[in-house]
């Protein structure tokens, strides 16, 4: 009936009658009226909150979020106020950081040090920061012990930092979560964009020496707070005072001296843990003896007082660098020994006139035969030259005068001076005729098998490994050493070197053992799972096989510090934690650069002491667990 009413006085455009009604309509009658036909007339309105958690994970901006809502507008869909937006932000963030702009040092290109004033961004009250995100964790039911691994009574933090993206950070980590080295978990406490010379990182740290005391000695509702360290060697190094590049006592654990890490640790006695005490006291004995860095030796490499309250066996042993460190290690080995073998078979192809087709390589073998070209002449122009000495001494003493003489000394004089510009000549084409390491056919052809096997070398930094490439080098190392043998196999064969078959499939045996019993060693400890007692029983035999197997087959090679941190102590920091060195690592220091640098590059409009703390507060909004539950783009 209601139908064909308003049909009858709408002349049949009843749908446009309806249309009209509702929008003359007060907005309470209306919803009401719709409310009792059963339809939902709520306008869908995205939170401050989920607009928050859109713009951290996605990295927009904040003109994109705005423009994002006109296009949702036309969707009948609203967005709350920028306003409340920038408030939910203000609360989320809270006011713990601040910027100041100290002086740092730099090395500039004529190698002295100058001083340049530098923005910094940190938080101001550390202990305060951290129990509120503590808190944060709590109340979202984030704290794990996993599965009793933890004690029950303490809470891991890891404080640490590192150099990476122009910009060097200092981070904190709750290792009771469940990843604890995502980009997530990881918080920005200071950044700047200084280098980590030891000064600047004095100038960044003393500010948080006295709250981190005061935090180890904290407890976070009735659970102790265990504080450890996490970084890279030179940075921990630096923070204990040590000096840098390659002392005699380069680790950062232990008084132990490079000659003694050459020695099996079987055969030596252990050396001295390193404590803060003992570093503050090889300081002072070192500032007595005139602080002459000369004699630093003499004090286990301590020139510097240490700036952080973190233990030395505090600092968890590196496994990520220890990692890259060591098995680009073996690829430079692997390379040089090529590299020889490339040098034989361009002796060869310079005496035969045979070539392997490539351009550099072709130049190197060119610049042989010259120089054996030139080296033949000068034995020649020598043996003229002796033929005619033999000649005049024997004819002086019947001749009358040295006028008689005079032609035959005439020509030797003119031999001495075409042997000796020819000898000029030679050693400018020896200087020349180098064969660069990666220009012969066996390097460039081992190059080129790691590259098929998904295996990057970095184009600069002497092409070290990353860790990505060397945990692929670590799993398909059977795979590029069969690969390369069948390369080194043919290439002897067809050059008819006996000896470069010899030497290239014994290299590739003894590199394929060492990457096997590393490998091992990998899989035991450079993980951030619980390890048993039983376990752990099992790692030093393994890390003792592999040490005893490179020092056999390679004696030639010294053993770095990377190496006698895995051989001498990282079992006794994966005895201390019960987890694989992963789980109390730098990994999630190494990762928040990237991120960090993404939103960094977003500020770019802004002045620089702006830009700084506006992207330390991106980072920490983007970190902040209260808006975990509105992301929706998580990793499962």
């Amino acid at each position: 009936m209601g139908d064909k009413f308003t049909d009858m006085i709408s002349a049949g455009c009843s749908q446009e009658q309806k249309s009209s009604d509702l929008k003359r309509m007060a907005k309470s009658r209306r919803d009401s009226v719709l409310k009792a036909a059963g339809i939902n007339a709520k306008t869908p309105v995205i939170s401050a909150n989920t607009q928050l958690a859109m713009k951290t994970e996605l990295n927009l901006k904040g003109r994109q979020l705005r423009g994002l809502s006109k296009y949702l507008g036309q969707e009948n869909v609203k967005l709350e106020s920028e306003h409340k937006v920038r408030a939910q932000k203000r609360k989320l963030i809270g006011n713990h950081l601040d910027c100041e702009k100290p002086t740092f040092d730099f090395i500039g290109k004529d190698k002295k040090v100058h001083q340049k004033p530098k923005h910094i961004v940190f938080v101001v009250d550390l202990k305060e920061f951290t129990m509120e995100l503590l808190d944060y964790y709590d109340s979202e039911g984030l704290l794990t012990w996993h599965d009793g691994n933890i004690p029950e009574n303490q809470l891991w933090i890891k404080f640490g930092g590192d150099m990476g993206q122009k910009t060097i950070k200092f981070c904190l980590e709750v290792v009771n979560l469940n990843k604890p080295n995502s980009t997530n978990n990881t918080v920005i406490l200071t950044c700047t964009e200084a280098t980590d010379l030891y000064s600047n990182l004095v100038t960044m740290l003393e500010r948080f020496v006295g709250p981190l005391q005061d935090l180890m000695r904290s407890e976070y509702k009735g659970k102790s707070i265990k504080l450890s360290g996490a970084g890279d060697i030179d940075l921990i190094n630096k923070a204990e005072g040590m000096a840098g590049g390659n002392p005699k006592h380069p680790c950062y654990k232990c008084e132990i001296s490079r000659p003694e890490m050459q020695i099996s640790r079987s055969d030596r006695d252990p050396s001295r843990k390193r404590t803060l005490e003992n570093l503050a006291e090889n300081y002072k004995n070192f500032e007595k003896a005139g602080l002459k860095k000369s004699k630093q030796s003499q004090f286990f490499n301590v020139i510097h007082p240490p700036i952080l309250p973190i233990e030395p066996d505090d600092w968890a042993t590196p496994v990520l660098h220890c990692t890259i460190g060591e098995v680009t290690k073996l690829k430079d080995i692997g390379r040089s020994r090529l590299g020889q073998l490339d040098k034989l078979i361009g002796d060869e192809l310079s005496k035969n006139g045979d070539h392997l087709g490539d351009t550099t390589f072709e130049n190197y073998v060119a610049g042989l035969r010259k120089i054996a070209d030139l080296e033949t002449k000068v034995t020649e122009l020598q043996v003229q030259i002796d033929s005619i000495r033999d000649a005049i001494e024997m004819i002086r003493p019947i001749c009358n005068t040295e006028h008689e003489l005079h032609s035959s000394l005439k020509e030797q004089a003119k031999l001495e001076k075409d042997m000796e510009k020819i000898q000029v000549k030679l050693k400018d084409l020896k200087t020349k005729t180098v064969l660069q390491l990666g220009d012969g056919p066996l390097v460039e052809k081992f190059d080129g098998i790691m590259d098929e096997n998904k295996i990057y070398r970095e184009l600069y930094y002497g092409g070290i490994l990353n860790g990505n490439s060397c945990d692929q080098f670590l799993k398909v190392h059977d795979t590029v050493f069969q690969q390369l043998e069948q390369v080194i196999v043919k290439t002897a064969i067809e050059m008819k070197l006996p000896y470069a078959y010899t030497e290239g499939t014994s290299l590739c045996s003894k590199l394929n053992q060492v990457f096997q019993l590393r490998a091992r060693v990998h899989r035991l400890i450079s993980h951030a799972d619980p390890i048993s007692n039983i376990e752990i029983g099992g790692i030093q035999p393994a890390i003792d096989a592999y040490m005893s197997c490179f020092r056999q087959e390679f004696p030639e090679e010294s053993i770095v510090v990377k190496q006698h941190l895995i051989e001498d102590h990282a079992v006794d920091d994966i005895r201390k934690y019960k987890f694989g060195l992963g789980m109390v690592g730098e990994q999630g220091f190494e990762s928040i650069h990237h991120k960090f640098k993404g939103i960094y590059d977003g500020h770019c409009a802004l002045a620089p002491a702006k830009r700084l703390l506006c992207s330390m507060q991106e980072h920490h909004l983007a970190i902040n667990p209260k808006l975990d539950k509105f992301k929706k783009l998580k990793k499962s």
